[in-house]
């Protein structure tokens, strides 16, 4: 995983809301040929322009969900690639077993332990927004009623801190 894949994904995010406001345009002006063969045919103005918003709020946060999932697994193998050098640790059984054990043993590690790796490589308040995203797409991934997000966000800001950290892991 790269930068190219949170790249791809927000630029596929984009281009969705575009088709999002097609077909708001579709609706208000009532353009049954673009709305053929769609549910929005003989529906209200009203229920399809929330329809519509409804999608829009889905998209946002299944986009923050799969943001979250290419850069968690951009740091885990980031990290791992990292640990590498423990294989050379002697003696050479010792070492090859180390960093097998620390491999495996860190796609179980928290998300927060991952980015708490990263400070002084990171900025403080970088990792901080990463981990605010965290929470917010465990929040949308398991919608506890009971429990609101501590913080919410939105795709482009999303997008922004994660690439932001991403690139400049790449650079290092």
């Amino acid at each position: 995983m790269s930068s190219d894949s949170l790249n791809h994904l927000f630029a596929t995010y984009r281009r969705l809301g575009d088709c999002l406001k097609i077909a708001g345009r579709a609706v208000d002006t009532e353009n049954l040929r673009m709305l053929e063969g769609t549910e929005f045919v003989g529906q209200p103005k009203i229920q399809a322009a929330s329809w519509i918003q409804e999608t829009r709020k889905t998209v946002d946060d299944l986009s923050v969900v799969g943001l979250w999932a290419l850069f968690e697994r951009y740091v885990i193998e980031y990290t791992q690639e990292r640990a590498v050098p423990l294989g050379d640790t002697e003696p050479v059984d010792f070492g090859e077993r180390l960093h097998k054990k620390v491999e495996g043993e860190i796609e179980r590690w928290r998300a927060d332990e991952i980015l708490d790796l990263f400070k002084g490589v990171i900025k403080p308040d970088q990792i901080g927004i990463a981990k605010q995203i965290k929470e917010y797409r465990d929040w949308v991934a398991h919608r506890n009623p009971k429990r609101l997000p501590s913080a919410q966000t939105e795709p482009k800001s999303a997008y922004n801190i994660l690439f932001t950290i991403v690139d400049a892991l790449e650079r290092t």
